[in-house]
């Protein structure tokens, strides 16, 4: 009785948070640095000059640098250190997956897990990122899988050619772990699509989903044969040939927040994939409502297949056992 009486109480605490909730997976490009606080003229200085790009973005933001290079949109790509409450975060009123970019980045975000209550943050080690590969060592990522649902970010990166050799075998050390220990694995491919699938093919994951996949049609077909789910943002959308080969029931949507939401409606901020939600309903000829309901399904279906439900903050696993009904 009283177990019932909680899963009622659960049931209905998710209904209410599913309405409100935003796209399933609304990933936070870069996590950035969570400790440091900012002096107030810094702040209103760094956020006048981040809001006037269009995003809008919770927290304090302690840092923009400009990277030197472009994202996968062809825009100037900023990288953004952020302090952010709990608070904040629940604001946003999304299931938020949030990617890091190091191991000690993914350490100090899971070391804040509990106190994020639909926030899922991410285990990382970013294939552009120089230091995060030298760093990456298997012991302490395996130390990391134990504490988290979701790896991300994890892949491979072309633009820069001579650090693909280090970035396959971070990426083939990484891909061995989880086919013992599955988990939702968001992986980047931009300029690296063939060999990415290729790595999946010879080393085959639960739990893949391909994050702004800009692979050919060959490529995409073949990625949903090995089993690949697939996170869509609105920059994404252009990519069309290769989005009439996927299968619905293998989409999810994302953000990628601040790039991959670059041209998306108002505010600008993760979990909000309005945008995508609506294309995608259009091409496939549904409602928007039904296109959101189909990727809490998939996620939901992905969770099942990773044995990663327990691993969830409570209150998400309470929408996912919602999104079955």
């Amino acid at each position: 009785m009283g177990l019932m009486d909680r899963m009622k109480h659960a049931q209905e605490q998710a209904a209410e948070a599913m309405s409100n909730a935003g796209g399933v997976k609304g990933m936070m490009g870069n996590v950035g640095n969570m400790m440091p606080t900012a002096g107030d003229a810094t702040y209103a200085q760094l956020s006048k000059k981040l809001k006037a790009s269009g995003v809008e973005a919770p927290g304090t933001i302690t840092a923009i640098r400009d990277t030197g290079g472009r994202d996968m949109g062809g825009g100037q790509k900023t990288e953004i250190d952020v302090t952010i409450t709990p608070s904040e975060l629940l604001a946003l009123r999304a299931v938020v997956f949030a990617a890091s970019r190091s191991l000690e980045e993914s350490r100090q975000a899971l070391d804040r897990q509990p106190g994020d209550l639909l926030t899922v943050w991410g285990l990382g080690v970013h294939p552009g990122l120089k230091t995060a590969l030298e760093q990456f060592n298997l012991d302490s990522f395996r130390a990391l899988l134990n504490r988290t649902a979701y790896v991300g970010e994890v892949g491979l990166d072309g633009k820069i050619k001579s650090r693909l050799n280090l970035q396959r075998a971070v990426l083939e050390d990484i891909l061995s772990e989880l086919q013992a220990s599955a988990r939702i694995t968001s992986l980047h491919s931009y300029g690296a699509t063939n060999e990415l699938v290729e790595l999946l093919e010879s080393t085959p994951i639960e739990g893949a989903v391909l994050h702004w996949w800009l692979g050919d049609v060959a490529a995409t077909k073949k990625a949903v044969e090995l089993g690949a789910y697939f996170s869509i943002n609105a920059a994404n959308l252009k990519n069309r040939e290769a989005l009439d080969h996927i299968p619905l029931y293998r989409i999810l949507t994302e953000t990628d927040h601040p790039d991959g939401d670059r041209w998306s409606a108002q505010p600008r901020q993760p979990g909000n994939v309005t945008n995508v939600e609506i294309e995608l309903a259009r091409r496939h000829g549904i409602s928007a409502a039904d296109v959101r309901r189909t990727c809490w399904k998939n996620l939901r279906r992905l969770t099942e297949s990773t044995r990663t439900q327990e691993l969830l903050p409570p209150r998400v696993q309470a929408i996912l056992l919602a999104s079955s009904s």
